[in-house]
């Protein structure tokens, strides 16, 4: 990373080129900022194209000298052939992504045809300025995406009755033994049903006639 401001930096090789179409030169200048606002060096045409400069030569030189290039991502961004060939002369500088030569930032819900498809992406929509600003830097440094606290632990919710927990099947196991008659109980239930059974049908109930 190059510690540098715009005036001087003007021999040094930058950190970042930053590749977007007109229609999205509001987010290409807002990652400008945010990461020139954390010391790194970045080329974007808005600010660093001055009147006289060949257009097609300070592209070309950025390209080149810069690091790593950053892709504005939309469906505006794939139908611009200045735009789309940016990204295919970086892609095919890292085409493995090894060196993370090519970011992605999407800012908004797009497609990555082709080439795209094998980068992995980042997006800026949909999220508040201070995510966003993470998301940027985090992205140009590399981090690794674990959270810093705990995760939630996940909770599911099944369509029909939930696995139990151990500890709440040792604990229904317990009341269902609590609940279940003794042997001995058993066993007296067992005579009185056979000594009634076997009781004469004359002594359990009577015969009412007229009368």
């Amino acid at each position: 990373m190059t510690h540098l401001g715009t005036a001087e930096r003007a021999g040094a090789s930058p950190d970042f080129f930053i590749s977007y179409t007109g229609a999205d030169e509001d987010w290409a200048e807002w990652v400008a900022w945010v990461l020139e606002d954390a010391n790194y060096s970045v080329v974007i045409q808005k600010w660093d194209f001055q009147p006289g400069n060949n257009f097609i030569q300070k592209m070309d030189e950025g390209l080149q000298q810069a690091a790593r290039t950053v892709v504005i991502l939309s469906a505006r961004y794939m139908k611009s052939s200045f735009a789309t060939a940016e990204m295919r002369t970086a892609w095919q500088r890292d085409p493995l992504g090894r060196r993370r030569g090519l970011l992605v930032f999407r800012v908004e819900d797009c497609k990555r045809p082709g080439l795209l498809s094998t980068v992995i992406s980042v997006d800026l929509f949909g999220v508040s300025k201070e995510e966003s600003r993470r998301r940027i830097l985090a992205a140009a440094l590399g981090e690794r995406g674990k959270p810093p606290a705990q995760p939630r632990f996940p909770v599911v919710i099944a369509s029909g009755p939930r696995p139990l927990f151990p500890p709440e099947r040792r604990v229904q196991a317990r009341r269902a033994a609590h609940l279940r008659p003794s042997r001995s109980s058993r066993s007296r239930s067992w005579s009185s049903s056979r000594s009634t059974s076997r009781r004469p049908s004359g002594a359990v109930s009577r015969t009412h006639g007229p009368g």
